[in-house]
C-alpha cells in the first residue's frame, strides 16, 4: 500500500472519530428529562383537579340533623290550662251522673243512684234519699215503670269560686204500664256542681 492511500485512510479514521467525540460531546452537554422515579410516582402521587359537584337543590347541601331541639321545646308546646282541664271534668262528670240520675226503672230501682252518695253534698244527698223514698216509678204505675235519659247538649253557664252550673239538654224516653208505649220527650236540667277537695259533687239538681 502507498503512502498516499495510508494518508488518505489515516484522514478518514480521524474524521470518524472527531464525529463521534463532537456528537458525546453534544449530548453530555444536553440538559436531562425530568423524569419521576417509580418510588416517587408511587408514593407521592399528584392529585388530579376535579370539579366541585353542586348539588342539584339548596336543601341537598344543608345536613341532616338526626335530633333538632326545636321539635321538642317545651316552650312551643301548647298545653291545656288548669281551668280549661276542671272545666272539662266538670263537663264529664255532669254529663254521667244526670244520665244515671235520670234513668230508673220498677226493674232496675235506685241502687244505680244511691252509688252516686260520696259524689253528692249532704244536702242533696238527703234530698234524693227523700225522692227514692216516695218510689217515684210506683207513683207514675202500679204495674212497671221506666224512664231512660241521656245527654244531648251540654254547656257550663257559670264557673268560679270552686263550683260550676252546668245546662243540660236531654232526651227522655218513658215507657208506661198497663199502655204499654214509649213516650220521648226532650227536658232541660239544670245541675250545679261544687268543688269538695279538689273533687266535683253535685249539689243540686233542676228540672226544668
Amino acid at each position: 500500500m502507498s503512502i498516499k492511500s495510508l494518508s488518505i485512510i489515516t484522514i478518514i479514521v480521524f474524521f470518524i472519530i472527531a464525529g463521534l467525540l463532537g456528537a458525546l460531546f453534544f449530548i453530555s452537554k444536553q440538559p436531562p428529562e425530568d423524569v419521576p422515579r417509580e418510588d416517587e410516582v408511587e408514593l407521592n402521587p399528584v392529585p388530579e383537579k376535579t370539579p366541585e359537584k353542586k348539588p342539584e337543590k339548596e336543601e341537598d347541601a344543608e345536613e341532616l340533623k338526626e335530633f333538632d331541639e326545636s321539635l321538642f321545646n317545651a316552650k312551643d308546646a301548647v298545653l291545656p290550662s288548669e281551668e280549661s282541664a276542671d272545666r272539662g271534668g266538670a263537663l264529664v262528670f255532669a254529663r254521667v251522673f244526670i244520665e244515671d240520675y235520670g234513668s230508673f226503672s220498677t226493674a232496675s230501682g235506685y241502687r244505680h243512684i244511691e252509688n252516686y252518695y260520696p259524689k253528692m253534698t249532704q244536702s242533696m244527698r238527703e234530698f234524693t234519699e227523700i225522692w227514692i223514698k216516695v218510689n217515684p216509678t210506683k207513683v207514675k204505675s202500679d204495674s212497671f215503670y221506666s224512664i231512660e235519659t241521656s245527654v244531648a247538649n251540654l254547656r257550663i253557664d257559670e264557673y268560679g269560686n270552686n263550683s260550676a252550673t252546668v245546662f243540660i239538654e236531654t232526651a227522655r224516653v218513658e215507657t208506661d204500664v198497663p199502655e204499654y208505649y214509649n213516650r220521648q220527650s226532650k227536658q232541660d236540667v239544670e245541675v250545679k256542681l261544687v268543688k269538695d277537695e279538689e273533687e266535683w259533687k253535685v249539689d243540686g239538681v233542676y228540672w226544668k
